[in-house]
Parts: C-alpha cells; sequence; structure tokens
C-alpha cells in the first residue's frame, strides 16, 4: 500500500487465518499488480478485499511490522526528510565542490581591489616617468648652440645651459631604463588580477549552482512535521487501519524501535 504520496511505499503484513483469507489475499496481489510486478495495495483495495462484508474480512490477520510498516513510517517522515536533504548536500559537493563560505568573496574581492590600486599607481607612476624618458632635446639643443653663437665656449651662460642639458639628458636615459622593471610589475599584476577575476566569476557560477542545492534541501526540509501533527497522522493510519480489518484479534500494531520520542508516547 501507499501511506504517503511523498514517501516510499509502506508494508502491510497480512496473515491467511483460513482458505477464504488466502483467497482474499491472491485476489487483493491479482488487483494491485503493477506494471513492474510489485503489489501496491490502495486503502480502495484493502476495503475492498479486507473490509466488513468482504471475503476477507476477520478471515486474515493484520500487522504494521517492519521498518517500512505504516505506522513506522509516519514517524520516520522527518528522518526520511533529514536523509534525503543529506543526498541533496552530498550530490551538490561532488559537483560544486560544496558551500563557499561569503568571507572568501570578500577575502577574493579586497584582494583584487588591493592589487587593481597598486597597479593604478604603477601606471600613474609610469605616466609620469615618460615624461620625463621621452622629452625632445631639440629645442634646447637650438638654445644652447644659440648662446655658443652669441657668447661663446665659454662664456658661463653657455657653460650652465650645457651643464644643465646634460643632466637633463642623464635623467631621461635613467627614467627609459627604470621603465621597463615598472612595465613588467604592471604585466605581472594585469595577469594576477584577471587570474583573480576568472576565478571569482567561477565561484560565483557555483555559488548559482549552490544556491539550487540549497532552495531543494530548503524544500525537503519544509516538509518535516511537527511532533504532534505525526501523532495525529499516526493515530488516523491506525483509526484507518481497525476499520478495515476490524479491531482487536485481527489487526496489531507492531513497530520497530527507532529510539524516537514521538514512538514512545503514541504507545504510551
Amino acid at each position: 500500500m501507499q501511506a504517503n504520496s511523498s514517501l516510499p511505499q509502506s508494508e502491510l503484513i497480512i496473515h491467511a487465518l483460513n482458505d477464504d483469507g488466502w483467497k482474499a489475499i491472491s485476489m487483493a496481489i491479482s488487483a494491485s499488480q503493477t506494471v513492474d510486478g510489485l503489489s501496491l495495495m490502495s486503502d480502495k483495495i484493502l476495503t475492498e478485499f479486507f473490509g466488513k462484508g468482504s471475503v476477507g474480512h476477520k478471515n486474515v490477520v493484520a500487522t504494521t511490522a517492519s521498518i517500512n510498516g505504516p505506522i513506522a513510517q509516519v514517524y520516520r517522515e522527518n528522518a526520511i526528510a533529514e536523509v534525503s536533504a543529506q543526498e541533496v548536500l552530498k550530490r551538490r559537493d561532488s559537483a560544486t565542490g560544496g558551500e563557499i563560505p561569503e568571507s572568501y568573496f570578500k577575502k577574493l574581492t579586497d584582494k583584487i581591489k588591493e592589487l587593481t590600486l597598486e597597479l593604478d599607481g604603477i601606471k600613474a607612476e609610469v605616466k609620469e616617468i615618460k615624461k620625463v624618458a621621452n622629452f625632445n632635446f631639440s629645442r634646447r639643443e637650438a638654445a644652447l648652440e644659440k648662446i655658443k653663437s652669441i657668447s661663446g665656449e665659454t662664456s658661463q651662460a653657455f657653460i650652465d645651459a650645457y651643464l644643465k642639458l646634460s643632466e637633463d639628458r642623464k635623467n631621461s636615459k635613467q627614467a627609459k631604463l627604470s621603465l621597463q622593471p615598472l612595465k613588467d610589475e604592471s604585466d605581472r599584476l594585469t595577469k594576477r588580477i584577471s587570474a583573480l577575476n576568472s576565478e571569482l566569476k567561477e565561484f560565483h557560477k557555483l555559488n548559482e549552482k549552490n544556491a539550487l542545492y540549497s532552495e531543494e534541501v530548503s524544500d525537503i526540509m519544509s516538509k518535516v512535521t511537527p511532533s504532534e501533527e505525526l501523532d495525529n497522522k499516526a493515530e488516523k493510519t491506525l483509526l484507518k487501519l481497525e476499520k478495515i480489518f476490524g479491531k482487536r484479534l485481527f489487526f496489531y500494531i507492531e513497530i520497530q524501535n527507532h529510539g524516537s520520542e514521538e514512538q514512545k508516547e503514541f504507545f504510551s
């Protein structure tokens, strides 16, 4: 039979007391056959072959024994949901590597910002150095020649202009030499930032997948039933089966002890 459409089928053990009982069981099995050979007895079939006025009524004894019995399964609903949720989390961990802490996203984002600021500083420095490295001295050279033609090579004006031009040329040359290390560092930072951005993008994709798994877990756990509702459901299932098979000698409640307080209260 099917105790709950959201759970696996439950198991109900039926013993024949006589030939009529055996006949009723055989007919019920035939009427409840599925395409894969299982016998799934609905409440309708149980009532038809074992309910009051049927050939099987008081000719069989039914028991709810088995870990998958209809009463036991009511109290295992929450455990089944928790196991299902754990299976989803295992699938998530296998597919994405597990939950990614928000702190990791922050750490990665902060590192990208730090390196970007460092790169911006280097680019600004390169820009200023290029002004010196790429300075065009043609006008200064022409001005020096003019001073020379007017004042002569031995004049103080020429000597001062010559020394200044020489110093500036030296600084320009040194500036050109200092550009390459800065360019290399700039390239390194650019590649590092690009790699971190790719990593961050990939983690966001994984997080989107994780969110889908979390929704699946939330949907499963939303079906967890409060204890008092489990008691009501177990009682309704019990009364329904008692009505079909009859009380006392023809229907027995048996349930494996799973250590839950709900079961203890139900039997007390």
